[in-house]
């Protein structure tokens, strides 16, 4: 139905297309039971009328709430739109050469950051105390985020190939995070559901400066990204840990290298995804179902050449 993505226009881009429960009663466990996508009258019955279509971009950080009991797929423009007028929804688009922030009226809707307009980390003591690069003082968020997936790339592609593992999906996967059991895959029945992650086997065979770069990359993707968009909102206390959290990540923390005096100052949450796959690198950072930490943020790269 749709033309090819190509990565030298954004318009051909895919999007990430989220359809949300059509009410506060439909569950996770409710949406995976009744979610069938050829049964059209059933998925008017738990669906919303509204469907977010987030346009992928050659760089791009987005934050999702609430993916965990919303049915969401890659598709294109006309895919998307086809699949929308299937339960009778409409179809929102977050274009790709535009910002969007956090609304009040639909606070379950995605934020995306687009474009260099939004202030990058700018706390030089934190910078220094994690040892990232002072010169990216100045940049702006999107800048700082390609510059760390770059440089990250360069210097530990080798060993995220080693230490990695292939889904189902052909899609190229590093877990971590607080869990009692080891992701081998990604569960998807019906289109539902969400990696595993686990403090387990590959995942502690990373080497300190593998972690140090998952560390600044939680720090800009998920710390960041969430402090200049959800600052001053019904959302500001996002992701931000309780002293119950603090204690309980500890180990996680410690993993990452994270100095003990921010512990409850960042949003770094308790699991991470680093994937790559046939265009695109990016790193997922893992949701939690309860109050302020329903959120799945990712930030991603567009590689034009995997050779390189």
């Amino acid at each position: 139905m749709d033309d090819s993505p190509n990565a030298n226009d954004k318009s051909l881009m895919r999007s990430m297309i989220i359809a949300s429960p059509e009410s506060l009663k439909i569950n996770r466990v409710l949406m995976n039971k009744k979610f069938h996508q050829g049964k059209a009258k059933q998925l008017k019955e738990i669906l919303s009328k509204i469907v977010v279509s987030v346009q992928k971009n050659t760089t791009q950080l987005v934050c999702a709430f609430c993916l965990d009991c919303c049915p969401h797929a890659v598709l294109g423009r006309k895919g998307g739109n086809t699949s929308a007028r299937s339960f009778g929804a409409e179809m929102v688009v977050f274009d790709n050469t535009m910002d969007h922030p956090f609304d009040s009226t639909y606070p379950d809707q995605p934020i995306v950051c687009n474009t260099d307009d939004v202030a990058g980390i700018t706390n030089l003591h934190l910078i220094v105390a994690v040892g990232m690069p002072v010169e990216i003082i100045g940049w702006s968020l999107k800048q700082q985020v390609k510059e760390c997936i770059k440089n990250g790339l360069r210097k530990h592609a080798m060993e995220y190939i080693e230490i990695a593992q292939f889904d189902t999906r052909g899609t190229m996967s590093f877990h971590a995070g607080v869990s009692p059991r080891e992701a081998t895959e990604w569960k998807r029945k019906n289109g539902c559901g969400i990696a595993v992650p686990g403090l387990r086997k590959n995942s502690m065979r990373a080497s300190p400066s593998f972690l140090k770069w998952l560390l600044h990359l939680k720090i800009l993707i998920s710390h960041c990204f969430l402090e200049r968009f959800l600052e001053g909102t019904i959302r500001e206390r996002q992701a931000l840990p309780t002293k119950f959290r603090v204690q309980l990540l500890e180990d996680w923390r410690s993993y990452l290298g994270c100095p003990a005096e921010y512990a409850s100052e960042l949003r770094i949450g308790g699991g991470l995804s680093l994937n790559s796959g046939a265009v695109c690198f990016h790193l997922d950072h893992l949701n939690d179902p309860r109050e302020n930490y329903d959120q799945i943020l990712w930030g991603s790269i567009c590689v034009k050449s995997w050779g390189n």
